[in-house]
This record gives structure tokens, C-alpha cells and sequence, in this order.
């Protein structure tokens, strides 16, 4: 007569002979471990898989990326030649959708005026506090001397005091910056340099913060001049 005591993976036989207790080992956990291990081998081939397609998507967005600033960059090129190259002339500057031509030699008034519109333009008229502040800061940087002024698109010479731009359009007295302190007070059509008296309209300052600098002076008088034209509208687009 014999009997079996099972613990866990071991089994015990023991005989009525009194004989030692055998001992036996299952083998049930050899099975288990075939199973984990085949279960790992398949979690590291998914995970090998995940991680080869995110580098494929990876190396997709950075692809794209690179297209992306590529095109950007081209954009960007291209809109500065449109605003830089194409909107004015080589020569004049460019402001709030208008081009403006500085001289560097001088002429009478007439001869500023013709000299302005053979260059596809005319002798500037200002409009706004805004554009007299802009034309005084360029002015500053080219003049050489105090009496090194501009001539500007304005003139009485049809009639004493009747100031007219160059389009015929009377002067806007709401916007005028005639030079008025305790000493002077412009337009004065002085008489002493020319007995023609002053018809025709200068500006320029070296070093003032005061916008009111026009003066009047004698159509004559040799000055630099600012031509005006609209800028060129571009006719292909980004």
C-alpha cells in the first residue's frame, strides 16, 4: 500500500514498507515558461514594429518640415523683390505707397518741375503732417548747408497769394507748415534778392525738430528738388 502527497510541482509517494518517501518533479512549469518566453518574443517584435514606424513618420515630418521652410524661404524672397525692386525706381524711396527722388544737383523751379516729370514723376505735393515729417527726414541727411533747401510742387506765380500745387489744386490751408516764429513769418515775397518777388515754395532743415519750414523764395534760385510718383502696384502676387 503506498500513498501520494502532492505539494505544488512535487509529489511524494511513500510505500507501507516503511520505504524513504520519492519524490517527483512536475514538469508543468517548463510548459509556463515556453509560453512567456514565446510572449516576450512577440512584445519585442510589436514594440521593434512601433518603433520602426514612428521613424519612418518621423523622417516623413522632418521631410515635410524642410519642404515647408524651403517654400517659405522662396516666399519670402520673392515678396522682397516685389516691395524692394519693383514698387520704385533704382534711385528714389520708397513711402506709404509713393516714390520719392532726392536730388543731389539743383535747378530754378521750372527747370525742377520738367526735369520731374521727364523722370515719370512731378515736383512733390504734401498732403499730411505725416509725409512733411518723412520728406524733412530724408531732406536732413542730403543737405550740406542751412540754405541748401529743396523746392517742393508749390507755387503763386499765376496770381500773388494764391498758392497752387502742381495739379492746379489750391494749397489746403488746414495743412500748410510755413515757417512762422517772432522774426519771421513765410511766405513773405521779399523783393530784395529778386524784384519778381518769391512765387515759388522751398523746405529743408538740417537740425530743427520744427515741422513749419517752408519758405518762399524766387523761382529762379538755383535748388535741389524732391520729385514724387506713385509706386508701382505688383502684378503677380506670392
Amino acid at each position: 500500500m503506498s500513498a501520494e502527497v502532492i505539494y505544488s510541482d512535487v509529489k511524494f509517494t511513500c510505500s507501507a514498507e516503511n520505504q524513504e518517501p520519492r519524490s517527483t518533479v512536475s514538469c508543468s512549469h517548463k510548459q509556463d515558461d515556453s509560453d512567456s518566453k514565446q510572449q516576450k518574443e512577440k512584445d519585442l517584435e510589436k514594440h521593434q514594429h512601433v518603433n520602426k514606424s514612428s521613424a519612418t513618420e518621423n523622417n516623413l515630418l522632418k521631410a515635410d518640415l524642410l519642404e515647408c521652410k524651403k517654400n517659405l524661404s522662396e516666399a519670402l524672397a520673392h515678396y522682397k523683390d516685389v516691395q524692394d525692386c519693383k514698387a520704385c525706381p533704382s534711385g528714389w524711396n520708397f513711402h506709404a505707397g509713393k516714390c520719392y527722388y532726392f536730388s543731389s544737383d539743383k535747378m530754378a523751379w521750372n527747370a525742377s518741375a520738367r526735369s520731374c516729370i521727364t523722370m515719370g514723376g512731378h515736383l512733390v505735393m504734401i498732403d499730411s503732417e505725416e509725409e512733411q515729417k518723412f520728406l524733412l527726414g530724408e531732406m536732413s541727411t542730403k543737405m550740406t548747408g542751412d540754405d541748401d533747401k529743396f523746392w517742393i510742387g508749390l507755387s503763386d506765380a499765376e496770381e500773388e497769394g494764391r498758392w497752387l500745387w502742381m495739379d492746379k489744386t489750391p494749397l489746403n490751408k488746414s495743412v500748410t507748415f510755413w515757417l512762422t516764429t517772432e522774426r519771421y513769418k513765410e511766405p513773405d515775397n521779399w523783393t530784395e534778392e529778386n524784384e519778381n518777388g518769391e512765387d515759388c515754395a522751398r523746405m529743408g532743415e538740417r537740425s530743427t525738430v520744427n515741422i513749419r519750414i517752408w519758405y518762399d523764395a524766387s523761382c529762379e534760385k538755383p535748388l535741389k528738388r524732391v520729385c514724387e510718383a506713385l509706386a508701382a502696384t505688383p502684378s503677380r502676387g506670392l
